[in-house]
């Protein structure tokens, strides 16, 4: 053999090293992909499995437990619950992967009636200007009425259709069918607006303002008093665990009507509950009514994952 042939040789004899190299090194590369997606996957069915766990472990306490002004308390040992989980949407604990904020729906807005002036009320205490806020006040009342008359910085048929081109135009009547629909409304079409208060509505045919479990800011929307009384009417409530009309009387100024203000919960929840294992997270939006009845001691009214 020459020594051009032996050249050859060892050319071919490092191709094929190189070939062979790269091939196990793709190998190992998609082997690892393999792994981690397999490995993501495995978290990701764990999140859900455990989050939906952790909804009925929450069903089961709601159901049993004792309800008060502002909390919900169970005498039963159930595995990552504490003795009282609050209802008025404070952010808690349960167990290492899960949070959770329970809401009872009397202390968020209901839009089956307009509330108009609260929502505006709430958009200036999250920043809006008062002239925006009263353009979203006299469009919701635009959009619940049955007439086609404008409010002074309202919207009706006019402004959706000819003005901004929609292919469609005011509800003009009260029913309206989702918390999503107010996004068609004029001056709640911008998402970052829209995201201001979506988490602060509710859909519920038994609502009434609940004192003790509105947060700061509704709590200021809805008895149109400043924030710095407001807080300290959640302040006043944690140390006490609930206020009466007699609290908001005395620090207020104000009286307010019992027959159209509720001190107790509807026992309907608002539920958002964020499971976190590893590198997947898993959330669960849903409102449950725990009014027993003759088949069920709840019955679950939403619910979205």
């Amino acid at each position: 053999m020459n020594r051009s042939e032996n050249g050859s040789a060892i050319i071919i004899v490092l191709v094929i090293s190189i070939i062979s190299i790269s091939l196990a090194l793709f190998t190992i590369g998609v082997s690892r992909k393999i792994l981690l997606s397999s490995s993501m996957l495995m978290d990701k069915l764990h999140a859900k499995m455990g989050a939906e766990s952790e909804i009925e472990k929450l069903k089961f306490y709601l159901s049993t437990g004792r309800f008060h002004p502002r909390s919900v308390a169970s005498s039963m040992q159930i595995k990552d619950m504490p003795p009282v989980i609050y209802i008025d949407g404070t952010k808690q604990t349960l167990g290492k992967f899960t949070n959770v904020t329970l809401t009872d729906t009397g202390g968020l807005l209901d839009i089956l009636i307009p509330n108009d002036s609260r929502i505006a009320l709430l958009l200036k205490n999250e920043g809006m200007s008062a002239s925006k806020a009263a353009t979203v006040r006299d469009s919701l009342a635009d959009w619940y009425d049955k007439d086609n008359f404008k409010h002074l910085n309202g919207a009706e048929n006019y402004y959706y259709r000819s003005i901004m081109g929609y292919k469609y135009g005011p509800r003009n009547f009260a029913g309206v069918q989702s918390i999503d629909e107010l996004h068609l409304i004029r001056g709640l079409t911008d998402e970052k607006v829209f995201k201001k208060i979506k988490s602060y509505l509710t859909f519920s045919p038994y609502w009434m303002p609940n004192i003790n479990t509105m947060n700061s800011q509704l709590l200021s929307a809805t008895l149109n008093i400043p924030l710095n009384m407001s807080n300290i009417l959640v302040a006043l409530r944690k140390t006490k665990g609930y206020i009466s009309d007699f609290d908001i009387e005395r620090i207020t100024g104000m009286r307010i009507d019992p027959e159209f203000y509720g001190s107790f919960p509807t026992r309907i929840l608002d539920i958002r509950l964020n499971f976190r294992f590893n590198t997947a997270m898993e959330n669960i939006s849903c409102e449950i009514s725990f009014r027993p009845n003759r088949t069920s001691p709840y019955q679950i009214l939403k619910w979205q994952s």
